[in-house]
């Protein structure tokens, strides 16, 4: 039994990799009872490799149906209860709701332990209300516990809507109004067209105005707005000109988007002359008309890509690891001598180790070394390679066809290298996961590296 145990525990804990918060609030000397929500069949055994040792789980139907479960158990032993909040094994392939949820392969699990109540009897009250008032107050704070466990706040709602794409598939159908109705896939494609056109309109104006009704278009217009970092102000069509100006100058608005379509069907061109008068109008018709092929299929690539919205934090990574390239490409002449080149296989194994070390880092101080290791490390390593395959490429078939032939090979490398990435992500695999992947594929090319210069020297 005991290796049954370790061999279930070792493959569940690998498959899933649950990460578990707040366990060190429960205190099993005392009294305690351990509720949690139930979506999967693997609720209580993956629980069970979580909990302290100690944790005894009892399945008593009769006890559920006489006496209101742990409500009546908790009433009448005065035990701790600690709500525990299990997310991502819905949408396992043991799963309770499959046909209702997408199921995904490596789904992300967390399981969240809240803060333990107690329930006191009353004896003002009949035993039947103390039990209904116990279940009530155990489902609610359960619901709360939910709640808490799944909140997420500074987060950008156009990523969360892409990542709720990957979730339920780009097909599913995601808003409607009275003329059409639009999936996922219409809905984040339109937002990536929309959000490169308003880019230069919005230049420089944090804040953006949007006059609108309820419907997909503006659902597109806001998303559009989310992922290039602007905030947006809706304006209510039914205010007077008057209250919408002092709107435009309380938000301290300059641009307004709307629709002719809109002002003409409702007819606010009173509002809009009004309106002029200090805000610029940006017509959403004028920028679809400007869109060109190029755009939209610049729009799908990023789709494709599932480019994720704008931020401090996305520039700071690219102009990071930017600096840490440049500074290890003009430090790598002196660092590795051409006739040594091989020399650079060391920094390539060093950029492995912080590759798959960061991951983990969570402190934008070490984050950011970071990033400047993996770009320096990264540049010493490649520099000396293109520099001994340029100059034995010179030799066999001129420069032109090996820089050509060269750069083709890196390409089709970087390609496939996002390709396998982005494929990793789609499975639901964690993004940690994704790029410790990355890492160990590496890691396996500088094995083969090093494994070929050995065959050289010998």
């Amino acid at each position: 039994m005991f290796l049954i145990h370790a061999f279930l525990k070792t493959i569940l804990m690998l498959w899933f990799r649950p990460r578990v918060q707040g366990l060190h609030k429960i205190d099993l000397s005392q009294p305690s009872i351990i509720i949690p929500n139930h979506v999967s069949l693997l609720d209580a055994v993956l629980l069970s490799f979580c909990l302290p040792k100690g944790a005894t789980f009892v399945v008593n139907t009769d006890i559920a149906k006489k006496y209101s479960g742990v409500g009546y158990l908790a009433l009448r032993t005065g035990a701790a209860v600690y709500p525990v909040a299990i997310n991502g094994l819905e949408r396992s392939v043991f799963s309770y709701l499959k046909g209702k949820l997408r199921i995904l392969l490596f789904p992300a699990i967390t399981i969240t332990v809240g803060t333990p109540f107690a329930i006191e009897r009353d004896e003002a009250l009949s035993m039947r209300e103390q039990k209904a008032s116990a279940s009530d107050l155990i489902l609610r704070t359960l619901q709360n516990e939910l709640f808490q466990s799944r909140m997420q706040p500074n987060v950008n709602l156009f990523d969360k809507v892409l990542e709720a794409a990957r979730l339920n598939g780009s097909a599913m159908e995601i808003a409607k109004d009275m003329g059409t109705a639009i999936n996922y896939r219409t809905l984040l494609i339109g937002s990536y067209l929309l959000g490169e056109k308003l880019k230069a309109e919005l230049f420089g104006k944090p804040v953006v105005g949007v006059f609108l009704p309820n419907s997909v278009g503006h659902l597109v217009t806001l998303l559009s707005l989310f992922r290039i970092g602007k905030t947006p102000a809706i304006l209510n069509f039914s205010l007077g000109v008057r209250s919408l100006l002092e709107c435009c100058e309380t938000a301290h608005l300059d641009t307004v988007l709307t629709s002719r379509v809109f002002i003409e069907i409702g007819k606010l061109e009173h509002v809009i002359a009004g309106l002029e008068a200090q805000v610029r109008i940006v017509y959403l018709e004028d920028l679809k008309a400007s869109s060109t092929a190029f755009d939209k299929l610049a729009a799908l690539a990023r789709f494709a890509a599932r480019q994720t919205a704008q931020s401090v934090e996305n520039e700071l990574i690219l102009a990071t690891t930017s600096i840490g390239i440049i500074v290890g490409a003009f430090l790598a002449p002196r660092l590795i001598p051409l006739q040594q080149f091989t020399r650079s296989l060391a920094y390539g194994l060093g950029m492995f180790l912080v590759v798959a070390l960061f991951p983990w880092i969570h402190v934008m101080p070490i984050a950011i070394c970071f990033l400047l290791l993996i770009g320096f490390m990264g540049g010493v390593f490649i520099i000396p390679m293109n520099t001994i395959l340029q100059e034995k490429g010179k030799q066999l078939v001129g420069s032109g066809k090996t820089i050509a032939l060269q750069n083709f090979v890196e390409n089709a490398l970087m390609t496939v290298g996002s390709g396998i990435y982005y494929l990793i992500v789609f499975a639901g695999a964690p993004v940690s996961g994704a790029i410790v992947g990355q890492g160990v594929l590496l890691l396996a090319f500088l094995l083969y590296l090093a494994n070929l210069r050995k065959r050289i020297r010998g």
